[in-house]
């Protein structure tokens, strides 16, 4: 059960169905299909017994035969059934479709919540998100081709990486978010010794205005030397972390943020523009003390390549939301290729966290990091993929076709 803006999303199980009819609850769910749009899709008139019937029968019957996914919307207050949500994938032509038939005003509501920029939502209806990274040791003028094959092949997410001295995180999520419809772009992470929280937050604000749902921003500590060669190493990182990602929420909540911590100085900052949804910000995390301290401010964590899955079943019950990067490669050079990545890394004894070969091979990892507690699993390509545009189209019409 998942509470939004007092909407409360239930899976429409058979006992909550029959509860909802012994309360005439689909009377609810009769007024939900009211929308002009959606009377076009319905019989007509919409009477009392098409909405009981829906409720008692059909929207069942389409579960237990796995033709759909189907959701009731209901007031957490006053538990008054507003209308139904329904998600229905075509995994042969990989397409998804959501219906929501509810009360009118809260169809954006309804659908941020089970939809597709909600991960933690679709995560714990048992769907997991699917992404590739695009690394920043290919050019910049790389990216182009690879978001659009990405985009329009239905990959979900793709993420970016702000290595230093590669290529700026903001600009490129910028760039790939204008090049594409639909896909949503990830960085992580962004490290907060570069950034004054204020500057973040007016990027952060504005990339959110311009692709509202398509923006997932991580933050982290950044890799110490590099920090060290900027001159932006600090004394304490975790407090560092902490007092930016506390300060970010609130400025992008379009609270007036006045804090003097150790690090982050604020005085009465207010964003002009700030974001007009929800907004999810994670931290990045790899020792122990950056996970608990992750699970504790951030909305979720993001754990690196070569994480073991148990380690991913560890954080489950603290964390948020997670989404995990996982080293993977296909091609009849896949297995050369990987040895020399899992070497770079200093993980050649970590290949049992690898995914290798074909679409099934790698569908059969990705569902163990799914069974471990995953909400999105993000495939990390080696250094030389050949075919990096040809990588974002396998993972998106192949290997998500046989993730559960």
């Amino acid at each position: 059960m998942i509470g939004c803006s007092g909407i409360t999303r239930r899976t429409a199980t058979r006992r909550s169905l029959a509860a909802a009819l012994l309360r005439n609850r689909h009377r609810g769910n009769q007024i939900g299909c009211a929308d002009p749009l959606i009377q076009q899709w319905l019989p007509q008139p919409y009477a009392r017994q098409d909405s009981a019937d829906w409720c008692a029968k059909i929207s069942r019957s389409l579960r237990e035969t796995g033709d759909g996914i189907h959701f009731a919307i209901v007031d957490a207050n006053t538990d008054r059934l507003l209308g139904t949500v329904g998600l229905k994938t075509d995994g042969r032509g990989l397409v998804s479709e959501i219906g929501y038939p509810v009360a009118p005003g809260l169809a954006d509501e309804a659908t941020r919540t089970i939809g597709r920029g909600s991960g933690p939502g679709l995560g714990s209806a048992g769907m997991t998100t699917l992404g590739v990274v695009f690394r920043p040791q290919n050019p910049p003028e790389r990216l182009r081709s690879v978001a659009r094959a990405a985009d329009e092949a239905g990959l979900e997410e793709l993420w970016l990486w702000e290595d230093c001295f590669l290529e700026s995180g903001i600009a490129t999520a910028a760039a790939a978010l204008a090049w594409t419809d639909r896909l949503a772009v990830g960085i992580g992470l962004l490290p907060v010794p570069f950034r004054n929280v204020a500057v973040l937050g007016m990027e952060a604000a504005t990339l959110h205005r311009l692709f509202p749902d398509r923006v997932r921003l991580t933050l982290g500590h950044g890799v110490q030397d590099w920090m060290g060669q900027v001159g932006a190493r600090v004394g304490s990182p975790l407090t560092l972390l902490r007092e930016h990602i506390e300060a970010l929420k609130a400025l992008l909540a379009g609270e007036t943020v006045t804090v003097s911590g150790r690090y982050v100085r604020l005085d009465k900052v207010k964003l002009d523009y700030p974001p007009t949804g929800a907004t999810r910000i994670y931290a990045g995390a790899t020792g122990p003390k950056t996970r608990a301290l992750a699970c504790e401010v951030a909305d979720g964590i993001l754990l690196t390549a070569g994480t073991p899955p148990e380690e991913v079943a560890a954080v489950r019950h603290t964390a948020k939301a997670i989404t995990v990067y996982v080293h993977a490669a296909t091609g009849p050079d896949a297995a050369a290729r990987m040895a020399r990545e899992l070497e770079f890394w200093g993980e050649s004894d970590k290949s049992d966290t690898a995914a290798l070969g074909g679409a099934a091979d790698i569908a059969a990892v990705v569902n163990r990091y799914k069974d471990a507690g995953a909400d999105a699993v993000i495939l990390q390509p080696t250094a030389d993929e050949p075919d990096l545009e040809g990588f974002a189209r396998f993972t998106a019409q192949e290997v998500r076709a046989l993730v559960q």
